[in-house]
């Protein structure tokens, strides 16, 4: 029996849940309490969409083999071709004297297009590692950034992260911005308070600071994906390559 209709409900689920985590990142916006979004979320995501891979390398199989030989299939994924075609061979091919490739041109090239050594991202290995940590291991811890925009009156507005503001000789209405004309202010917006930035101006001006978060990121711990992004991306890759794969098997 196909798993097709199971492999469509779990991405229905992944991206039911994406939702849910679109609208924590939202809260997070307005919130700086949330360090974190739910990781038990992002962890079922992960391994959904791992899930995905495994349910259809049991039709592959099913596919090349006429039956289900094995109790355990797994998706190939290798950090490098040698360990992709070995990974390949021991879940999916007829044997290991049978040339997969050779016998399955189509399946082969879209397997192997996913893979690390061929593919522009190396979103496979990632999600193969991350599911790992978070099923065996532990959740993920996530790093959260936020790119703000700051503005200081009608005189200064800045976007991103990082940035510092620095006014030599500037005045409002005649009054130099800073306490001494001679002494450049210079402005930090992520790391300095309102306070600390209203201390170096002049007293005898009023420039009102506004702050606001306009993208926050949940980096995965030790990488450089948005654990929201990435889930999304990946459901997207993998649909495609669902399609493109039971097109081939049910041909």
């Amino acid at each position: 029996m196909s798993k097709l209709e199971d492999i469509q409900e779990l991405l229905e689920g992944i991206r039911k849940t994406s939702f849910s985590l679109s609208e924590s990142y939202e809260r997070a916006k307005e919130d700086k309490s949330i360090t974190q979004i739910d990781r038990v979320s992002v962890k079922s995501a992960l391994e959904a969409l791992r899930s995905t891979l495994d349910y259809c390398a049991i039709d592959i199989h099913i596919h090349v083999n006429g039956e289900q030989k094995k109790k355990k299939i797994y998706f190939p994924i290798g950090k490098n071709k040698e360990d992709f075609e070995k990974f390949l061979v021991n879940n999916l091919a007829k044997d290991k004297d049978t040339s997969f490739e050779k016998e399955n041109p189509e399946i082969y090239q879209l397997i192997s297009s996913l893979q690390p050594h061929l593919a522009v991202s190396g979103w496979l290995f990632d999600l193969h590692s991350y599911a790992n940590t978070n099923k065996h291991n532990n959740l993920t811890p996530q790093n959260k950034e936020t790119k703000n925009s700051f503005n200081l009156g009608n005189l200064v507005k800045t976007h991103g992260i990082n940035n510092t503001i620095t006014i030599i000789g500037a005045t409002v209405n005649g009054l130099p911005i800073g306490k001494d004309s001679s002494v450049p202010v210079v402005i930090t917006p992520d790391t300095m308070t309102d306070d600390e930035i209203h201390n170096q101006l002049n007293p005898d001006i009023y420039l009102p600071i506004t702050r606001t978060v306009e993208d926050i990121k949940f980096y995965i711990d030790g990488s450089e994906n948005d654990a929201l992004t990435f889930i999304q991306e990946v459901t997207a890759r993998i649909s495609q390559f669902i399609d493109k794969l039971y097109s081939v098997i049910n041909r």
